[in-house]
């Protein structure tokens, strides 16, 4: 019984999440920046936000590569070139689309970050 509460609880509350603004996702991404907390407790906040924003969008906007973004920069502070890389290219195809979503004016903070990892790594 416990169990199915639970889920419906968890249900609503999931889509009660999917009708907030972008502005609303963008301020959550602001509050995991601001979090004054260990950076894997820190990307894995964000990689929740992230898979919650691919749930309710299904799409990759400007919203969504700015969370893939950040949190290639999140791994790069960590530590983790490899992975930041990969999401730093997924937030550049993004971007780089000529699609509404997209973000171009963007895409310099992404390529700067790219630059400064293949950097790190010596390349």
């Amino acid at each position: 019984m416990r169990t199915a509460i639970l889920t419906v609880l968890l249900q609503t509350y999931a889509y009660s999440q999917c009708d907030l603004p972008p502005s609303e996702w963008l301020n959550k991404l602001s509050e995991i920046e601001r979090l004054d907390s260990p950076m894997e407790q820190k990307i894995g906040t964000l990689s929740s936000l992230k898979q919650d924003y691919e749930t309710c969008f299904h799409r990759n906007d400007s919203v969504y590569a700015r969370i893939a973004h950040r949190l290639g920069d999140f791994y790069r502070i960590n530590g983790d070139f490899e992975n930041g890389i990969r999401f730093a290219n997924e937030a550049v195809s993004i971007n780089n689309q000529p699609l509404p979503g997209a973000q171009r004016s963007y895409l310099a903070h992404t390529y700067y970050n790219l630059a400064l990892y293949h950097n790190l790594l010596g390349l």
